[in-house]
Order: C-alpha cells, then structure tokens, then sequence
C-alpha cells in the first residue's frame, strides 16, 4: 500500500482497492455458498430446477420460492476454511498491517451479505460499524473489507459512504424499525437529519476488488432494483490486545507479522471436518448493542 493511499485513507475513511483477489479465491468462496444454498434448499424441502445452477442463479430460484430464504442464510451465517483463505489473502494482509500493525486480530463480527431483489431488510441503513459493539469499542484500531463477489452496481445495491465522517467520531444511532418475511429488523440508524448533511459517494466495484474503511466510517447499501443477486462479504479486523466490543472471542491472526497458527489450525479442522449442515436461525433474538441505544 502507498503512502498516498494511507494518507487517503486516513483522510476520507476509506481507500478502494482494485482487482486485488484472485479469479480462484472467489471461485472457492461462490462454491462454498452454492453448498450452503443447497443445505438450506434440503432443509426447506426444495429442489433446485436443475445441476449447475450458479450461485446467482440458485438465490434467485431459492428465494423466489421461499421468500425469506436469504434472511434465514444471513442470520445461519458461520467462519468457515474458504472465509478464512480469503480473510488471510496476502493482499489483505498486506493492507491489514499497513493500517493496524504487526499483530492483528479477525473480529468476531464479520457479515455475509447475499441481497436478493426488492428485499428491504438487505436495505442496510446509515451506520458506523462501531455502533454495533459495545460502548468503548470505537476507541480500539478497526477496519472493515468490504468484498462483493460479483460485480456491485448502483442498480444492484452497491454500498454508499460518507466521506470524511469518520473524523466525527461515534454519531448517535437508533434502532431501524421495519418488518418483512417475519423478521424484525436488527439494524441501527443513523438518524436522517444527520446523514443529510453527508458528503456522499457510491462504489461500483467488480468482483476482485474490495473497499477498506474505518469502523468509524457511516455507510449503507443502496436497494436492489435489478433482476440478479449481489452477494458480499464484510471482513473486520481489530488491533490485537484491544477490547473487542462482542461477546465471541476474536481469531488471532497476525503475530509479529506473520500468520498464527490459531488460522493454520482453523482452517485445517474446517478442511477435514464434517460437512453436515448446521442450524438454521430465522432472526437474531437479541443484538449485543440493544441496552446501549435502546
């Protein structure tokens, strides 16, 4: 990473990093969630049209059929091998020590985000990540991958941010209330009349690059007004030794510099462990930032 793009990141909140991952990591991650989409398929009773479907194309039959599928995939939402090959990319890695250090943690908060169409609870709101921790929280070094794994388009919901925000520090939020398929919606806000006044600037981003920016940066998702899927992953790194602000513990990472062998283990047991599919959650019952801006 170049001084310029430091010096960018620390001054707008966020730096755009272009065709960073390669054809093979992604295939790998779009293969793992084409599984996921089939254990779900087998849990809800639905058989896909066909073999072969893409994972685009296996969101769109699965939710049309199931409206609410891809809600129930988001909250069942689990680190596995393939997530943690592409948290430790030597691409991201680079730019995770560049920014925070030798020794550097994988948060227990990470998104994956498929976003079917016309969905609004995969509207997200204005928000900083740190509001979803807990208080004190936005006082530990954090960043945020953001990775689509197809092209992301205004048209197809691509993420917006506010550039220079995160120089505010912690802004007010409040619970976003809305409810669509049965679930309640899990998102704070940041209130209108402050997002108003935003410096604003909408990524479109193929898939291979990604968007890195602060905990402290407001964002959102734009709606989904096309025909196919967009699918995404948010990879949250924090500096080691710092409160973490959840209630699972961190990965380690990097030590000194180099990988642990906490992700060499990980990742081996992922590898060689079962392949049974786990729980299916319908909604998160209770967010660890409920009693904080409640």
């Amino acid at each position: 990473m170049e001084k310029r793009e430091v010096h960018s990141f620390h001054k707008d909140g966020f730096i755009l990093a272009k065709n960073a991952l390669s054809e093979d990591t992604l295939s790998k991650v779009s293969t793992y969630f084409c599984m996921r989409l089939d254990q779900l398929a087998l849990h809800l009773g639905y058989a896909f049209s066909s073999q072969g479907l893409n994972l685009n194309q296996k969101t769109i039959e699965l939710e049309s059929a199931h409206p609410g599928a891809m809600l129930t995939l988001t909250h069942s939402q689990q680190l596995s091998a393939q997530l943690v090959s592409m948290a430790t990319d030597e691409n991201i890695l680079a730019a995770v020590k560049e920014l925070l250090g030798s020794d550097v943690d994988l948060h227990p908060f990470y998104a994956i985000r498929p976003k079917p169409p016309a969905v609004q609870l995969f509207e997200v709101p204005w928000h900083q990540d740190s509001s979803y921790l807990q208080k004190g929280a936005d006082q530990t070094p954090q960043i945020t991958f953001w990775v689509p794994l197809m092209d992301s388009t205004v048209e197809n919901g691509c993420l917006e941010v506010a550039v220079g925000e995160h120089n505010s520090g912690e802004l007010k939020h409040e619970p976003h209330s809305l409810e669509e398929y049965g679930n309640s919606s899990w998102y704070l806000e940041i209130p209108s009349d402050v997002a108003s006044s935003f410096q604003r600037q909408a990524f479109e981003i193929g898939s291979g690059s990604y968007l890195i920016f602060s905990h402290l940066t407001p964002h959102r998702s734009l709606p989904n007004r096309s025909e196919n899927s967009r699918w995404s992953i948010d990879f949250r790194f924090a500096r080691a030794g710092y409160f973490n602000g959840a209630n699972s513990q961190s990965l380690p990472v990097l030590r000194k510099g180099e990988l642990t062998q906490d992700v060499r283990d990980f990742t081996d047991a992922e590898m060689t462990g079962s392949a049974e599919p786990r729980s299916w959650v319908t909604r998160i019952e209770r967010p660890v930032w409920v009693d904080r801006w409640r």
